[in-house]
Formats: C-alpha cells, structure tokens, sequence
C-alpha cells in the first residue's frame, strides 16, 4: 500500500510489536519511523507525554493548541489511562506500557487504542 511506511526499513516491519498482541490479524498495518540521538530513557519521557497533546498536525488534530514544547513531570503512564489528549478533551485508552527498566533487554513502548485504530509506541537505539 502506497503511504503504509515512512521512515522505517523492511526489518523494521517484519518485527514483533506489544500492539501484535492486541491485534493479531489487522486489517491495514502503518508504520512511521523517526531517529533521535539519544538515549531510549530519555525519549521515553516526551513519549509518555503524549497524554497531554497528540504532538502531530496541531491545527488538525488539536484544533489549533499547540502541543507542549517543554516536558512536563508527569507519572508513568499506566494501562487504563487516556492515550492522549486532543482538542480538550481525553481520547483513547493506554492498553500497555513497556517503561525503560535498565538490563531488562525489552525496549521501552506503550501501545493504546485511539480512533477505532492500535497505536503502538517502540524504543530502541538504532533502527529496531
């Protein structure tokens, strides 16, 4: 499909998910990949604050409020909790979180449902 991938290699999308779990046979499956230089503990923060905005197309997606620019100290994130918050209001719900625990060999991620749709968030240094 034309648009299913940005960003991310073939390895990338033959690779195992947390959100797989949750859906095993979807209908469409999207990826989108983007490098940070930097560690996964501290790229897990802006993630988990994703509660806050949907840090995408603002003037879209959050009717023209600005997601944060500066991180704010939340708590972890917890399944049960809105993925995230647009417009005003709470959307979605967190399924899971994978937090950064060090030697434990599982990268950091959050998976939750928004819009009909699976989100899943992976942490990893270098391209997973």
């Amino acid at each position: 499909m034309l648009g299913d991938r940005w960003g991310v290699s073939d390895d990338e999308t033959r690779r195992r998910y947390p959100c797989d779990d949750f859906v095993p046979a979807p209908n469409l499956r999207a990826w989108r990949g983007v490098s940070v230089d930097a560690p996964p503990s501290a790229v897990w923060r802006w993630v988990a604050q994703i509660r806050l905005a949907p840090y995408s197309y603002d003037w879209i997606d959050n009717l023209g409020r600005r997601s944060p620019q500066r991180l704010v100290n939340l708590p972890e994130p917890v399944a049960g909790e809105a993925f995230t918050t647009a417009g005003g209001r709470r959307r979605g719900r967190i399924l899971a979180v994978e937090p950064v625990l060090p030697n434990r060999g599982v990268p950091p991620g959050l998976t939750g449902t928004i819009v009909r749709a699976m989100v899943g968030i992976a942490l990893g240094p270098g391209p997973l």
